[in-house]
């Protein structure tokens, strides 16, 4: 399997990973795939004639194969991901190959692993300025406090596409997402969203 590489303005790649979740999931036609790769997480775009389907097939856990191109932004160094073939695979499996997307009916998807509970925090510059150190510190010091911390696991990640609204915060296994969080909103999200926990914690 060929390995991402900026070595080149444009050329193929191909990667394997865990299907996360939508980086726009509230939009009828999500543009971009949030992916855990061997290389670390990536937000990869997919071509127009496979949006609305992915949508409805798709389901956080899943382990999948991507091709497409890949394109070198020189001002920037950033490496743009655009994948024109997406197809399910099985992490127990490597040797088998991919059953295609096409395969697999819309209205029974197959199912998907639990996802454990997880804050997911952008750490970009822009979310940084905009206090998302201090956001992380309050996730933390909240999950502690409440005996948490072993329960629901805080992952930082790169940009999210959503600057101009940093910091920028993502709650798993739902995917709630919460744009220009300030530190003190921390314990009421967190009391919100893992009651459940809490809840097993107090009993």
């Amino acid at each position: 399997m060929s390995k991402l590489t900026q070595e080149s303005k444009s050329s193929p790649f191909r990667l394997e990973g865990q299907f996360i979740g939508f980086l726009d999931a509230t939009k009828e036609k999500p543009k971009y795939l949030w992916i855990d790769a061997s290389e670390g997480e990536r937000y990869i775009k997919v071509s127009k004639e496979l949006r609305g389907y992915l949508r409805e097939v798709l389901k956080p856990g899943q382990w999948l194969e991507i091709s497409g191109k890949q394109k070198l932004k020189r001002k920037t160094g950033e490496l743009k991901l655009k994948a024109d073939h997406v197809a399910l695979k099985s992490p127990n499996q490597q040797q088998l190959p991919c059953r295609s997307l096409a395969d697999v009916s819309v209205s029974t998807p197959a199912k998907s692993s639990s996802t454990r509970a997880c804050v997911m925090l952008c750490q970009k510059s822009s979310c940084r300025k905009r206090g998302a150190g201090d956001v992380y510190k309050a996730v933390t010091d909240s999950l502690r406090t409440r005996g948490l911390d072993e329960h629901v696991t805080i992952k930082t990640t790169g940009c999210q596409k959503q600057c101009k609204k940093g910091p920028v915060m993502v709650l798993m296994p739902d995917k709630s997402r919460y744009t220009q969080v300030d530190s003190q909103q921390i314990s009421t999200i967190v009391d919100k969203h893992f009651a459940c926990q809490l809840k097993s914690q107090q009993n």
